[in-house]
This record gives C-alpha cells, sequence and structure tokens, in this order.
C-alpha cells in the first residue's frame, strides 16, 4: 500500500467516526482541523496551476510564408518552386528569386543579386546636362568622283601593243599607254604629209591639219617621225593627256577599240574624301556648327581637322547609316583610298536645351505613355519602382525628361524589360499594369 491509499483509508475512518459530531466538537478536534487545512491548499495550489499556465501561441502561416524562399530560372522566371534545382527547360540552375527587402516601398520590385547579374542590370543618375557633345566616328578614305579622269581614244583603230599594265602605275601628262595601229589615221597622215609640202602655198589649210592631228592626239614625237619618213606610220603613240596613278584598265592587246571608247582611267589621289558614318537618326545633327578631328590608324598620333563638313545624298544601301563627307587635299599623297580613319565630331555648345536628360534606352514606351524604373535609395540588394514621365525632345542618344524625375534619381538604361517582366510576375505595377500604382 502506498501513501496515498494510507492517506484516503484514515480520512474515510475519520469521517466514520465524525458522524454525529457538532460544529463545536469540531473545532475541538485537531486532527480534524488539520486535515480540512491540508485539503484546501491542495485544491488552491491545483486551482492556482490551471489559471497561471500560458496558452500556446497561435500557430503564424503568414509568417513561414514570408519566410518561405522561392527559386526560379533567371531566363524563365514563369518557373518557380520552393527549393533549388534546374530549369526544366533550359537546364540553367534555379536561383533565388526573393531575399529579404530593405524597402519599405510595397510596389517596389525586388530581385536577386544573382537575377539582377544576369539580367545586367545598369542605372545612371538623372543629371541636368545639355545633349550638345562629342560623337565618336569611324571611317574610311574613298575616291573624289571628281578626281577620276577617263581617257579615251580619238580615232578607231588595234591595240598594237600596251605600255602600261598595272593599277596604280604613277602617270604623267605625255606618258606612252599604248601603240595603235589604224588605217584611219593612215589616211590622216597622207593628208598631213601633203599639206606640208603646200604648207607655203595654202598656210591656212596646214594650219588646220596640223591642228586636226593634235585634236586625234598625235604627239609631237609622232609628226616629227611621220615628216623623217615621208610615209605613214604604222603604230602611233596613244599619249596621256592628264596626270595621276592608273587605276582601271579596259584593253588588251589585239583589241579593237572605235572612237570614244574609254581605255584607261586614271586617279589623282591627291583629291580624296574622308567618309564617316552615323546611325541613322543622327540625320538632325546641324553640320554647318560642327567641327571634325579625325587620324588615321596608319599615322598614329597625327590629327587632321575638318570644318567644311556635308552629308552624302543617300544612305548606305547595306548598313542603313548616314554619311559625312570632308574633302581632302593631299599633295604628298599619305592617304591611301579605303584606308581607315578615326574621328571626333565636335557639336555646338549651347543653353537652348538644357534639362534633365536620360538615355534613349532607359525609356518604356506604351504608346500613349512612357515608363521608367528608378532605383530604390538605401535599398539593398537594390530595389526598382516604375515610374510615368512627360518626355521631352530627343538628342543623339538621350532624351529630356519633363515631369517624373528628379535629379539625381537613378534610372534603369540597361535590363528595364527584365524588372517589367519580373514586376508582372510579383504582381507589381508594369508597364502593362501601371495602375497598381493607383
Amino acid at each position: 500500500m502506498n501513501w496515498s491509499q494510507m492517506f484516503l483509508s484514515k480520512i474515510k475512518l475519520f469521517t466514520n467516526n465524525a458522524e454525529g459530531i457538532s460544529p463545536t466538537q469540531v473545532v475541538k478536534h485537531p486532527l480534524l482541523i488539520l486535515l480540512i487545512f491540508i485539503m484546501g491548499a491542495g485544491g488552491g495550489a491545483l486551482f492556482m496551476h490551471f489559471i497561471s499556465k500560458p496558452n500556446p501561441p497561435p500557430h503564424n502561416h503568414s509568417k513561414e510564408e514570408d519566410n518561405k524562399k522561392i527559386w526560379s530560372c533567371p531566363m524563365h522566371p514563369h518557373i518557380r518552386q520552393d527549393k533549388p534545382g534546374s530549369c526544366p527547360i533550359c537546364g540553367m540552375d534555379l536561383t533565388l528569386a526573393q531575399e529579404g527587402s530593405a524597402s519599405a516601398d510595397t510596389l517596389a520590385v525586388s530581385l536577386s543579386r544573382e537575377a539582377q547579374a544576369w539580367a545586367q542590370i545598369q542605372t545612371v543618375r538623372v543629371s541636368r546636362e545639355s545633349p550638345d557633345q562629342s560623337i565618336k566616328l569611324t571611317g574610311r578614305i574613298d575616291l573624289a568622283p571628281e578626281a577620276l579622269q577617263k581617257l579615251s581614244t580619238p580615232f578607231s583603230g588595234r591595240i598594237y601593243k600596251l605600255l602600261a599594265y598595272n593599277r596604280g602605275e604613277k602617270v604623267n601628262k605625255g606618258t606612252v599607254l599604248a601603240l595603235i595601229s589604224s588605217p584611219q589615221m593612215e589616211q590622216a597622215q597622207e593628208e598631213y604629209l601633203r599639206a606640208f609640202d603646200l604648207r607655203d602655198k595654202y598656210p591656212d589649210l596646214w594650219e588646220a591639219i596640223q591642228k586636226r592631228m593634235l585634236n586625234w592626239g598625235i604627239g609631237s614625237d609622232d609628226l616629227k617621225a611621220l615628216l623623217k619618213e615621208g610615209k605613214p606610220l604604222k603604230t602611233l603613240k596613244y599619249i596621256s593627256t592628264e596626270e595621276g596613278v592608273l587605276w582601271d584598265r579596259y584593253i588588251s592587246e589585239g583589241d579593237l577599240v572605235t572612237e570614244g571608247n574609254t581605255l584607261f582611267t586614271l586617279q589623282n589621289l591627291n583629291q580624296l574624301w574622308a567618309i564617316f558614318e552615323l546611325p541613322e537618326h543622327l540625320l538632325e545633327v546641324n553640320l554647318s556648327q560642327a567641327k571634325l578631328s579625325y587620324s588615321a590608324l596608319a599615322f598614329p598620333g597625327k590629327i587632321y581637322t575638318a570644318q567644311n563638313l556635308a552629308w552624302k545624298p543617300s544612305l548606305d544601301p547595306v548598313t542603313r547609316t548616314a554619311q559625312i563627307q570632308v574633302k581632302i587635299f593631299d599633295p604628298e599623297n599619305n592617304f591611301k583610298p579605303q584606308m581607315s580613319l578615326e574621328g571626333i565630331l565636335y557639336l555646338s555648345q549651347g543653353t537652348k536645351d538644357y534639362g534633365l536628360y536620360i538615355p534613349k534606352s532607359a525609356v518604356l514606351w506604351t504608346g500613349d505613355h512612357s515608363y521608367v524604373y528608378i532605383k530604390v535609395p538605401l535599398s539593398d540588394p537594390p530595389d526598382y519602382v516604375l515610374r510615368k514621365v512627360v518626355l521631352g525632345t530627343s538628342k543623339h542618344e538621350k532624351i529630356k525628361i519633363l515631369e517624373g524625375l528628379a535629379e539625381e534619381d537613378e534610372v534603369v538604361f540597361e535590363g528595364a524589360f527584365v524588372l517589367d517582366a519580373s514586376a508582372q510576375l510579383q504582381g507589381k505595377p508594369s508597364m502593362l499594369e501601371p495602375k497598381k500604382q493607383e
């Protein structure tokens, strides 16, 4: 028998013996008083135990959901799961899609550091400036069309011998380029000999025949040889009347040529064009107030300048670029056609369009409205919010902001579309649903 059973038996014995005891007798009975005291103390302790025991805290499901980490694919943001793994579409490792954000803005778009690095998100501070600036250009040396000279024959015949073959050969006035045999010119030579014999009697005829031979390009050497031989020469020298380098040859030995055929072209390399390419949207640049400095890769450190700039009348059909042309006078023949150039176009500085400017790549156009993403200050990792802006005029690669931004705001100019896609997945304001900002 344990102590609790012994205690209950004593209580039962006592209660049986206490039947018929009056209240005054209870007071005089010490064992009964002790028993009542023990029972009262035990009951009170048991009561205090139940009322003082704290209630267990309610299970907070929302807190667990807030702390739950979501893993997503940087390439396919709609692939989301609650543990690391790989994307079922592209096989890339999933990255943590959303970490604890330091931003208090509930409309901000949050991306993990890994996702931001993948998206190559870049920001730039909004500054108050003038869009006028310098533009780096690439170019080349090209031939001046007006410096190309065509050499054609004034009479018909056959090419008996070529004396100029190679492109780039230096050609001076009076250089013999070919020997031509011509039945037409045999008759002209006979008329020349007869006029020579009658020169004293018919001086006007003699003078006219001499001019005709010169107009046909017959040189003085051939005429002297003709008078010395006293009979028509079998071949006549084809002599250059221009100066330059041999650029193209259209004949070979034995070819028949007729009056007016182009035999050679000469290029005067003292006159060239420098051609620089610009994107088509820069056609608005006012070249009358612009200056250009340029250098050739073949002559590092030597800078050339030009002011009389002009647009070429048409775009390049392949690259779709506008072209600036500058006339070059190069008496030392330093430049060669197709030589590569680097240039800087300096535009006039002014205050007419002074204001807030951002890169054009930062703007998300939706038709009626325009938006940008700006970085939330002091957020780490950075958060971004959508901001509606009113645009002004565009200058080169930048655009003026009339409303919506302040100086020192940081706008996203690379990766804005990735941010917007993430905003749609997170249920935040985006360019497709900007009213969530309201």
